[in-house]
């Protein structure tokens, strides 16, 4: 009689070596998905703001108001280089923009880029030039 590596006793002729593949050490698996988002651009229609806008000021007037619709979110670009995002409110009126949310951080300066994304509302975080 011979013991096997389960503990059996077998006589010669039934023994059975254990197979090598009960010796083998799994490896952990990455289960998560590295890019779980499609690599697109996003574009953006552009305009620049036609005259100086103030802190506080709840209007502003931009070169072209095509594309620019009531409740279309749109960027402005502030001179401290961050971007304040509000919705429109109304549609146009000639060049001039009514907005939602009065400008908070800071003057803009005739010529500023003005992002209009459309009808998606980009979150107003700390968005800045250098992100878009």
């Amino acid at each position: 009689m011979q013991q096997e590596w389960n503990g059996l006793w077998v006589c010669e002729k039934c023994f059975e070596p254990r197979h090598p593949q009960y010796d083998v050490k799994g490896r952990a698996d990455r289960q998560n998905v590295p890019v779980a988002r499609p690599n697109t651009v996003d574009t953006f229609n552009t305009t620049t703001l036609g005259a100086a806008a103030s802190k506080g000021d709840t209007s502003i007037t931009v070169a072209s108001a095509t594309g620019i619709e009531d409740n279309y979110s749109i960027g402005i670009v502030l001179d401290n280089e961050s971007i304040h995002w509000t919705l429109v409110n109304g549609d146009p009126v000639g060049t001039t923009v009514t907005l939602e949310d009065a400008i908070a951080e800071a003057d803009a300066a005739s010529g500023n880029t003005v992002y209009i994304p459309g009808d998606s509302f980009i979150e107003p975080t700390a968005t800045t030039v250098n992100d878009l």
